[in-house]
């Protein structure tokens, strides 16, 4: 059951739910409870990430790593992108919108920065 976990930020809290359905508010301070071990992203950069802009980023390569490792330890593979190249690719767009939408995010498959903050504080 434990592997079923599942986590999205609401309101500044966490809500864990388990396989059959129930969930669970808990405040920041318990976010260990819920953790996936997914990589830490850092600060947000100031600008947003998307298709659009082409060329490498390292910031994207970063949320590159962090998708793979929450497709890893969530076992939800929408979250995998491939190759972690920093472009941000067709695979990482479909990724960052799947992050979006089961973080009840605004979903266009950009990262700013409430994307960013949820990915940074995903713990």
């Amino acid at each position: 059951m434990l592997k079923n976990l599942r986590r999205k930020l609401v309101a500044g809290g966490v809500v864990c739910t388990m396989a059959l359905g129930m969930g669970v508010i808990a405040p920041p301070t318990t976010v260990k409870a819920c953790d996936y071990s997914t990589p830490a992203i850092g600060s947000y950069p100031g600008y947003i990430m998307s298709v659009q802009n082409g060329g490498y980023d390292s910031n994207v390569q970063k949320i590159q790593h962090f998708l793979n490792g929450l497709a890893s330890s969530s076992g939800d593979y929408a979250y995998y992108v491939g190759s972690e190249d920093g472009y941000f690719g067709i695979k990482t767009q479909n990724a960052v919108e799947h992050f979006q939408q089961r973080h009840s995010l605004s979903s266009d498959g950009r990262v700013g920065p409430n994307t960013w903050s949820a990915m940074q504080y995903h713990r």
